[in-house]
């Protein structure tokens, strides 16, 4: 073999490994980008165990620290459009622009906040007591862009 053709055949094997460590590179971004590492659970327990004035969120409400779960539960026997706007503004700020779909049961009232987009990416499910009687379900399921 010449040195000319050792040369190119080097010159060859380089180029291919750099084509290929391009092509990986490219193809793992493709497959990080598609999927979902929005934690629906952690998200979903920050929330309802959160603590809030209940006069911050309660028309006529005293000053007591309640938890997010049990306004939740709250809201569902009740007009407490407060409540509401503040789950909507903490999910709209995590969800980043996505759908997302919170339900809400509390003995045989239920309601939803936020609109489906297909099949949800993530979503978590708890069961949580209620200062006031009974378990608050709660789901929440966030969508793909």
């Amino acid at each position: 073999m010449n040195r000319r053709g050792f040369v190119a055949l080097v010159d060859a094997v380089i180029f291919t490994v750099v084509v290929m460590m391009a092509l990986s590179a490219l193809i793992g971004l493709g497959i990080q980008d598609q999927s979902d590492d929005r934690d629906a659970g952690g998200l979903l327990e920050s929330l309802m165990s959160a603590e809030v004035r209940m006069s911050d969120l309660v028309e006529g409400g005293d000053g007591s620290l309640v938890r997010v779960s049990d306004l939740c539960a709250l809201m569902l026997t009740g007009d407490q459009p407060g409540v509401e706007s503040y789950v909507e503004s903490v999910l709209e700020s995590f969800s980043g622009g996505r759908h997302y779909l919170l339900e809400l049961r509390h003995s045989e009232l239920s309601m939803t906040i936020g609109t489906a987009s297909g099949t949800p990416s993530v979503s978590a499910e708890t069961e949580l007591p209620v200062t006031t009687g009974g378990v608050l379900w709660v789901r929440l399921s966030l969508f793909p862009s």
